[in-house]
């Protein structure tokens, strides 16, 4: 949503196509984005559960009426989109969103769903990078040369906040590895640690955060607070003494952008994008070490009270290259349009 206002910004038509929810009105139409309604995906049925959602897609891609069509992520769906695009004559656009789409057997197990994937990232007329990494990992692995546009933040806000814990928000499944934070919970006594999680459907991640629950009940200094909209989850990051992170593999993380531009640092276990946590002093970097990341938040935790002086630093770095206007002037370039043509964001 942040990427679809930047476009209507510099003056492009866009639209964004989600799926119907039931208990959820959804506008026609937020703040100058225009919102398409397709059915919600259902899950099974093999191929003739995959045409069936390739005629759901190919339906909103019409209905869109969009030059290009922008998705993220690797997914079968993607493929689903891909090939919509171009039965209707539309350009396609692939973004990445994470390490895991250069690696994408991990996150798709099934091998029709690697074909589609796969597929989309033939057809696509551009791909689209948010790391200097991830450029060298699509020329590697899919033998073309993709576009760097850093991801998007929102303008930095004001923060002079107490800091009062640490933070952790995310899914409760192993990519996400809660449990590491658990134990950082554990290592830090004194310290207090909020976690925001929730299970997805399988069984795995409802296994884990049955143990998530189980860890959190016997722990003093760890919270598990309830999910919330988005302004006051902000809210909360603004008082936190940093954002952590113990994700196996990421992009470049919203998480990270929307912390600094709180004026809150980051520590992060396992992936510092492009070094730029290191190379800026965005918070800490553990190298994929655990003690090094209790060492961190140590060390955080013991200057928190000071933490409003660091906090320009952060919002500087996220301004300077993250803002808007510079990344929505980026994608329109990108995108090869001109104001008042049109794309759409399945």
């Amino acid at each position: 949503m942040l990427l679809s206002r930047a476009l209507a910004d510099v003056g492009l038509a866009v639209c964004l196509t989600v799926a119907e929810v039931p208990t959820i009105s959804v506008p026609a139409s937020v703040d100058g984005v225009d919102i398409v309604l397709r059915p919600p995906y259902v899950a099974g049925g093999g191929w003739r559960g995959k045409l069936r959602e390739l005629a759901a897609v190919r339906d909103a891609v019409r209905r869109s009426n969009a030059r290009v069509m922008v998705t993220r992520g690797a997914d079968f769906s993607v493929g689903l989109v891909a090939l919509s695009a171009k039965l209707e004559r539309r350009r396609f656009v692939f973004s990445s969103a994470s390490l895991a789409d250069f690696d994408y057997e991990q996150v798709l197990p099934h091998r029709r769903d690697q074909i589609l994937y796969r597929l989309a990232v033939a057809l696509a007329d551009v791909i689209v990078v948010q790391t200097e990494e991830q450029i060298e990992l699509c020329e590697k692995r899919f033998r073309k040369t993709p576009i760097l546009i850093r991801s998007l933040s929102e303008p930095p806000q004001p923060n002079d906040r107490q800091r009062e814990a640490f933070l952790w928000v995310g899914r409760a499944e192993p990519n996400k590895q809660p449990l590491i934070y658990v134990e950082l919970a554990r290592a830090l006594p004194d310290a207090h640690f909020w976690m925001i999680a929730r299970p997805t459907d399988t069984a795995e991640s409802k296994q884990l955060w049955l143990q998530v629950e189980e860890a959190a009940a016997s722990l003093a200094n760890l919270e598990l607070v309830p999910p919330r909209p988005r302004p006051q989850l902000l809210e909360l990051m603004q008082r936190a003494v940093a954002v952590v992170s113990t994700s196996g593999f990421e992009g470049m993380p919203n998480i990270f952008l929307e912390a600094w531009a709180n004026g809150t640092p980051t520590l992060a276990l396992n992936h510092d994008p492009d070094g730029i946590i290191t190379r800026h002093e965005l918070g800490g970097y553990a190298d994929g070490q655990l003690p090094h990341l209790i060492q961190l938040a140590d060390d955080h935790w013991r200057n928190r009270h000071t933490a409003h002086e660091r906090a320009s630093r952060y919002q500087t770095y996220v301004n300077a290259h993250h803002s808007p206007s510079t990344i929505g002037t980026a994608w329109a370039d990108a995108l090869q349009l001109r104001p008042a043509h049109s794309v759409g964001v399945p």
